[in-house]
């Protein structure tokens, strides 16, 4: 009895510097894992999701245009916040 050849596997395939689709399907693969680690990296950071908002109207303006890209981090994310007044009347600034 003569042994036959098994089927690649998975892997092996994707392996093939030869084969069109395996080439697609590596770049495909890589392509969705930076994409992965950038939104990742983006929520660690900001705390919140979607971590990138496009200002939308003018009501912002002149400090913020129509199109402009804003970061978004949660309200809690790095404490307390305090004005200048507040800051004033406790000695500090």
């Amino acid at each position: 009895m003569a042994a036959s050849k098994a089927d690649p596997s998975l892997l092996e395939r994707l392996r093939d510097p030869e084969d069109r689709w395996a080439g697609i399907a590596r770049d495909l693969i890589w392509v969705v894992g930076v994409v992965a680690l950038i939104a990742l990296a983006l929520f660690l950071v900001s705390g919140t999701w979607p971590a990138v908002v496009t200002i939308e109207s003018e009501s912002m303006v002149p400090n913020m245009n129509v199109g402009d890209l804003v970061l978004v981090v949660s309200a809690d994310r790095f404490g307390n916040l305090t004005t200048s007044e507040d800051g004033a009347l406790t000695g500090y600034g």
